[in-house]
């Protein structure tokens, strides 16, 4: 009876266990919009062009739908098919990976004519971690390398940073100290 018991639990366990994996992805052979903003007279668009989409079904951050590979910023005319720039996200030391689609927030922080937007990835429970972009009077995309990796509280995965002052200022909840701690950007750092 004791062996039967035994028997009945491990085959529940490793069942459960093989309930927890991911079903093989499905390669995307067209590219998905996964966010959309507008600037000026520009749509521009976050696009995954080389990846694949899967389900994972068991506990964490990745649970649910997700999209991951190769992704680039495009900048089209608004109201057009007409691609001006096209920029692959190599920044990242690591596979871009979203859930879902979501609004690009394109503001012009330090008002020089260029829009800068950010793209978060999760992190951890608390935070994000996010690369600044740019996009320039002539529709031409950059990357602040200077700037570096940002650790923002936020949900929003391209969230807009309040100007105080001379700075963009943006804020992360810090688990070791139970405190926020705020972070700034010197606006002069923005100019292009």
């Amino acid at each position: 009876m004791r062996k039967a018991i035994w028997i009945l639990l491990l085959t529940l366990a490793l069942g459960c266990v093989s309930c927890g994996r991911s079903e093989t992805g499905i390669e995307v052979s067209e590219p998905v919009i996964m966010a959309v903003g507008y600037f000026d007279h520009y749509c521009v668009l976050l696009r995954l062009y080389e990846g694949e989409y899967k389900s994972v079904y068991e506990a964490g951050p990745d649970f649910g739908a997700n999209w991951s590979g190769e992704y680039e910023l495009v900048v089209m005319e608004a109201g057009s098919d007409t691609v001006i720039c096209q920029y692959p996200l190599t920044e990242w030391n690591e596979t871009l990976c979203f859930q879902e689609s979501f609004d690009l927030q394109l503001t012009d922080l330090n008002a020089d004519g260029c829009a800068e937007v950010l793209i978060g990835q999760y992190a951890g429970s608390n935070y994000n971690l996010y690369k600044m972009y740019y996009i320039d009077e002539d529709g031409q995309i950059g990357y602040y390398s200077e700037i570096g990796d940002l650790a923002i509280s936020s949900q929003d995965l391209s969230p807009c940073l309040e100007v105080s002052g001379g700075s963009a200022v943006y804020s992360v909840y810090d688990n070791s100290t139970g405190s926020w701690v705020t972070g700034e950007i010197d606006l002069e750092a923005l100019d292009i």
